[in-house]
């Protein structure tokens, strides 16, 4: 079924690149389109097009894409139907898209209550699926707090909504606190999450807003004890722990098929284990990315 697209919103997600050139490469490629058919929002860097007939977007910006090595494109679009609304990355001629995503609270037995009587039903806070939609319709709209709603929702709802229009974030995993934190902003050009445990790092993965990763391996006592172990030729070790390491992060990420756009980097200090999970890295990228540059130094 072809879906008509109300807006599509082109930013620069990493990287620099021109969006006037953008512009005009893509009118370059569509002889129904003028340079006057699209807006440049200067503050926020984007460029905005608005009920146009550019039905081949895609293939517009993926060619784009491969005259910026490395720039990470990001295409916001909007229907008239929430659920069809999505955000699409494009880097060196790849691409990934993605969907709005509802989820629902997981069952917690502390929050059991007696259901309300007639005398409450004014103040029940339930919403159906429609209802739902329309609220982030409108807020969308009107140009409201998507995170305050989508908070209230959860809140007050038990639904759980993933906002696409939230900025990606940066996971940083490492169970040491005092001699592997996370590179500041001014070193590398980002701003980390900072979890210690796989079950967090995972935790964040699953939202979907994980753009960029840098794992450790050992993350627990254990961890460094079959190290020790593993150098003494006692490998299976691992196999005996408890507690799940940055590896067990990355075969979560194959298992469920969710991968960073920009990248995984292993900072691990456990030389047998980085090679495993580079292997992991490499096969799923084609590269990996102990030599990347992100911002304006390396990490």
């Amino acid at each position: 079924m072809f879906i008509s697209y109300s807006s599509l919103t082109l930013s620069i997600h990493d990287g620099m690149a021109d969006l006037k050139q953008a512009r005009d490469f893509i009118v370059s490629r569509n002889p129904r389109l003028e340079p006057s058919d699209f807006e440049i929002d200067a503050e926020r860097n984007t460029l905005n097009a608005y009920d146009l007939p550019w039905n081949n977007h895609d293939e517009d910006i993926l060619e784009f894409s491969k005259m910026h090595p490395g720039v990470v494109f990001k295409l916001h679009g909007e229907s008239d139907s929430l659920e069809d609304n999505w955000d699409a990355y494009y880097k060196d001629g790849l691409y990934q898209q993605c969907f709005v995503q509802i989820s629902y609270a997981p069952y917690d037995e502390s929050k059991l209550d007696t259901y309300p009587n007639s005398q409450d039903e004014d103040d029940a806070q339930y919403l159906d699926e429609d209802a739902v939609v329309d609220t982030m319709e409108e807020t969308f709209r009107t140009g409201g707090n998507i995170d305050a709603m989508l908070e209230d929702l959860k809140k007050y709802h038990g639904i759980e909504i993933i906002n696409p229009m939230a900025p990606g974030i940066n996971l940083w995993l490492d169970d040491d606190k005092t001699n592997r934190k996370p590179p500041t902003i001014m070193q590398c050009g980002l701003e980390w999450t900072w979890v210690h445990t796989a079950d967090e790092a995972i935790d964040l993965m699953r939202t979907g807003r994980v753009v960029y990763a840098s794992l450790d391996h050992d993350l627990a006592d254990e961890h460094y004890f079959a190290f020790h172990c593993a150098e003494h030729g006692h490998s299976e070790s691992y196999e005996k722990c408890k507690e799940k390491t940055g590896y067990d992060v990355l075969l979560w990420m194959e298992e469920n098929n969710v991968w960073p756009v920009n990248g995984v980097r292993i900072h691990t200090m456990n030389p047998p284990r980085k090679r495993i999970m580079l292997d992991l890295v490499e096969k799923y990228y084609g590269r990996t990315f102990q030599e990347q540059y992100l911002g304006t130094h390396k990490v």
